[in-house]
């Protein structure tokens, strides 16, 4: 009885051993199938598209000095073909002894088609006051320009820093 008992132990331990080399396979192989369908069904991520660009000049597009050189006046002539814009402004300012960077982005709103923008954009930060940055370089306006067509350019400015400030 107990040489029955024996093989009925080594017998069970070797179907557990059977049963667990069985299942581990089918997970194998369900695991590895899911895999490959994800890889096959990865859609790729969408690469950045450069945006066209548009001279300043096509628009009338100008970037000046505002009084004091304290802000960057924006003027664009023609906005007959323009459905929105929004833009970038970047420049170095000398804050303690330092060159720091400095911007400020935004929207500007086309209040009537055709009709010319001034857009004036301050040198530093406003709340209750104004604090005009000083040591002002580098200044450069990006335009994100939409049309009435639906499509999309932009247009980049610089400033004449070497105005005295």
């Amino acid at each position: 009885m107990e040489k029955y008992l024996k093989n009925k132990t080594l017998l069970i331990a070797a179907a557990v051993v059977v049963v667990l080399v069985v299942l581990a396979g089918v997970f194998f192989v369900i695991s590895s199938k899911n895999l490959s369908n994800q890889q096959a069904n990865a859609t790729p991520l969408p690469t950045d598209t450069p945006i066209p660009s548009i001279a300043p000049s096509d628009l009338g597009i100008t970037l000046t000095w505002g009084q004091g050189n304290k802000t960057a006046i924006l003027n664009i002539s023609d906005t007959q073909d323009i459905n929105s814009l929004s833009y970038e402004l970047s420049y170095m300012a000398t804050v303690n002894g330092a060159q720091v960077a400095r911007g400020a982005i935004g929207d500007i709103t086309i209040k009537q088609k055709g009709s010319p923008i001034r857009q004036e954009m301050v040198l530093g930060t406003c709340s209750d006051v104004c604090h005009y940055d000083s040591g002002i370089t580098d200044v450069k306006l990006t335009l994100k320009i939409t049309k009435t067509d639906g499509k999309t350019y932009q247009s980049q400015l610089t400033l004449d820093t070497q105005t005295p400030q």
